[in-house]
């Protein structure tokens, strides 16, 4: 797969049908997606099918399981997805591709940082960036691709998703449109992300099997993520974005707009899970039905309490473990105070509450608690079109940055 950079791309003007798969480490979501280059995404219709969680973590388990939640989530899509287009009056239309975005730990990311000097100007064009960025991968090895993943999921083979450009600066200066302009220092910043080549064979011959559609365009979740905030929140330069999924944690770092860090931990909502399986000896759906009930207020006194002794336990260790992964970003320096926060309910708002606390001892710019955000409900609610009662903001970031990738390329 070749570099993509988002500098000066040309916009297409045909409507589109996608199919749109948000493959998570909890669920994987679906989506039938009409994409338009005037409106907002509409999702014509939407599913989403768990993965089973287990009480510990097993890579060959969490591969038949995600296979199991994917084929699911596509019969579904199928047999109930396609006659919603009839409702829309496109009920001929069939979707040509399919546009699918990996969370961690599917997918592994990092970012390579690049300069080239010259005593003569030399002009910047895409044959250049592209050359340079080939150089780089041949020449660098990063250590996060041996660990991959750090959930317990291997891969022998990876493969390559995503080789962005995200920023770029000629003589020192940000620059939005680049190419083919002369300068004698080209600094770049590059986003890599790359998948085991067995999870995406399971992806396409899932697909395959149900759509037949062998046109898939594989993404990161952490991509479209800073992606869907830059545009929505442009004001906001420097940022961090929390996505908060079923076995990870997974944080980036913004300064000035440009994506510039990326790391995990592995603490998810399954930790949560988990922690109420063992001390109650349930099982994983009796569980999550414990903290439904908890946070609805219809929990007995008595087990209330013992719950929020277990909740408040969970969620200092996770917290710990957040603060230990900004740690390692801030390098001496002070964070931003703003987060942008992706999670389900009901743990969105309680971690969103634990986060702005305060009483943490992480030091951001201003000297203040930090700011969240939460991507719900209100945050998203005029960016897609939907006729479901249930909004899945996950599958609206999908769509939004499949929106911009398809119409802009």
């Amino acid at each position: 797969m070749s570099y993509r950079s988002f500098f000066g791309l040309k916009q297409k003007k045909k409507e589109e049908l996608v199919l749109v798969l948000d493959v998570g480490n909890a669920s994987v979501g679906g989506a039938l997606v009409l994409l338009t280059p005037q409106d907002v995404p509409q999702i014509v219709f939407s599913t989403r099918s768990a993965i089973t969680v287990s009480r510990t973590i097993h890579s060959s388990r969490l591969i038949q399981s995600l296979g199991n939640a994917l084929e699911r989530t596509l019969k579904d899509l199928n047999k109930n997805g396609m006659p919603h287009l009839v409702f829309t009056r496109r009920g001929k239309m069939i979707p040509r591709f399919v546009f699918c975005v990996f969370a961690a730990p599917w997918h592994v990311s990092h970012l390579r940082a690049t300069a080239v000097s010259q005593p003569t100007s030399f002009e910047v064009t895409h044959d250049a960036l592209s050359s340079i960025l080939q150089k780089e991968l041949e020449t660098s090895k990063n250590p996060q691709t041996k660990e991959y993943l750090r959930s317990g999921v291997e891969g022998d083979r990876m493969i390559f998703l995503e080789k962005e450009v995200v920023r770029i600066t000629l003589n020192g200066y940000e620059t939005p449109k680049p190419f083919h302009r002369k300068t004698k220092k080209l600094e770049s910043l590059f986003f890599v992300s790359m998948a085991p080549q067995d999870i995406i064979d399971l992806v396409k011959k899932k697909i395959e099997r149900v759509f037949h559609i062998d046109d898939v365009r594989f993404h990161s979740f952490t991509l479209a993520f800073w992606n869907v905030v830059r545009g929505i929140w442009g004001v906001e330069k420097d940022y961090l974005l929390i996505d908060i999924s079923g076995e990870l944690s997974e944080i980036s770092l913004v300064r000035d707009g440009a994506l510039v860090e990326t790391g995990t931990f592995p603490r998810g909502r399954n930790f949560f899970l988990r922690k109420i399986m063992s001390s109650f000896h349930v099982s994983i759906h009796e569980a999550s039905s414990l903290l439904d009930l908890y946070f609805s207020g219809n929990l007995s006194n008595e087990v209330a309490d013992r719950f929020e002794t277990i909740l408040n336990e969970t969620k200092k260790e996770w917290l710990q473990n957040l603060k230990e992964a900004l740690s390692r970003f801030s390098d001496g320096l002070f964070l931003p105070s703003h987060i942008f926060l992706a999670a389900d309910e009901p743990l969105a708002k309680l971690l969103m509450r634990v986060i702005q606390d305060g009483k943490w001892g992480v030091a951001t710019f201003t000297g203040e608690p930090f700011v969240v955000t939460l991507i719900g409900n209100e945050a998203l609610a005029n960016f897609s079109k939907t006729t479901s009662t249930r909004q899945d903001n996950f599958l609206i970031i999908d769509s939004l940055f499949a929106q911009k990738l398809h119409f802009l390329e």
